[in-house]
C-alpha cells in the first residue's frame, strides 16, 4: 500500500488514511499476531489473528459493505444483518 497519513487539527477528520490502492488497513500488533479494520473496496473489514511481521493468516469476523449490509462470519452480506451459524 502507498498513500498518506494526515493528521488534522479539525474536528472534521482528524486522523485521515489515503492509498492510492483499493486496500487501506489499520493494523494493531503486537509480538504474537495482529487485528485491525481494513477498508477494501468500499468495505469494511474487521479481522483479527495472523502473523504479527507479514499481516497475513488473518481471520476476518465481520464486514460492513457499502451498501449497509452487516456480515458477521460471513464475508458477502446479502441482507441488513446476515449472521453464519
Amino acid at each position: 500500500m502507498t498513500g498518506t497519513l494526515t493528521v488534522n487539527t479539525n474536528n472534521d477528520v482528524p486522523i485521515r488514511l489515503n492509498s492510492t490502492d483499493a486496500s487501506c488497513k489499520i493494523s494493531l500488533a503486537d509480538s504474537g499476531a495482529s487485528s485491525g479494520i481494513a477498508n477494501n473496496n468500499g468495505s469494511l473489514r474487521f479481522y483479527t489473528g495472523g502473523d504479527a511481521g507479514t499481516y497475513t493468516g488473518q481471520t476476518e469476523y465481520m464486514r460492513l459493505t457499502s451498501a449497509g449490509n452487516v456480515g458477521i462470519g460471513v464475508t458477502n452480506p446479502q441482507d441488513r444483518l446476515h449472521v453464519a451459524l
